[in-house]
């Protein structure tokens, strides 16, 4: 068994499922993230839109008060102009950084997602190839839960690699069986040199 990304994976072709079960799911975050972004920048796209046509009736307004008006009263109403316009500018201003900064915050979780599940793909992959990956997705949960149960989680990872390779069921069977059986007898291998080594290990120290 591996530990990988704060869960725990193993070599069965379950453990591939499950991984592709995770990985459409930290996509399907990653695109809803990407879409409420999108509606984000809608709803500034909106804001600005609203702000630049009453922005407008406003100087429409200010300028159509100058017409036939003293020059003492055009240089009251041109203060009031510049004012609009610096408020303008100031707010157009911030509605950008607003824009920018929430943007980037969007595009980053949504990055670490995908990532995320790219590395997981991969690593799966890695375990069992590709096309075993492949398979293994268009193999329904409940019988790989039967494959695991009859030929072990390893067996039947083993099992599905050498069905892909053209061998028959029986031989593919047999394939699992032996695998497992290889990798039960070298386990116990490593168990009994440890163990030993322990053993004289202590002796030597009394």
């Amino acid at each position: 068994m591996n530990r990988y990304d704060d869960e725990l994976s193993h070599y069965g072709v379950l453990g591939m499922k499950w991984g592709q079960r995770r990985v459409r799911k930290l996509n399907a975050r990653a695109d809803r993230i990407a879409g409420r972004k999108q509606a984000f920048l809608k709803d500034i796209k909106d804001t600005k839109n609203g702000e630049r046509q009453l922005h407008k009736d406003r100087l429409s307004k200010l300028k159509s008060k100058m017409v036939g008006a003293s020059d003492k009263k055009k240089a009251r109403l041109q203060k009031k102009i510049d004012r609009e316009n610096r408020i303008f500018d100031k707010n157009s201003k911030h509605l950008d950084k607003v824009k920018a900064k929430e943007s980037k915050k969007f595009d980053k979780k949504a990055y670490k997602l995908r990532e995320k599940a790219a590395n997981k793909e991969h690593f799966h992959k890695t375990l069992g190839g590709e096309k075993t990956y492949n398979k293994i997705a268009k193999t329904s949960t409940a019988k790989l839960i039967g494959q695991s149960v009859l030929l072990g989680t390893y067996g039947s990872l083993r099992y599905n690699q050498a069905r892909l390779a053209g061998k028959s069921i029986p031989k593919s069977v047999l394939n699992a069986a032996g695998a497992n059986l290889y990798r039960g007898l070298s386990g116990r291998t490593s168990r009994s040199i440890l163990i030993n080594r322990s053993i004289h290990g202590k002796n030597r120290h009394n």
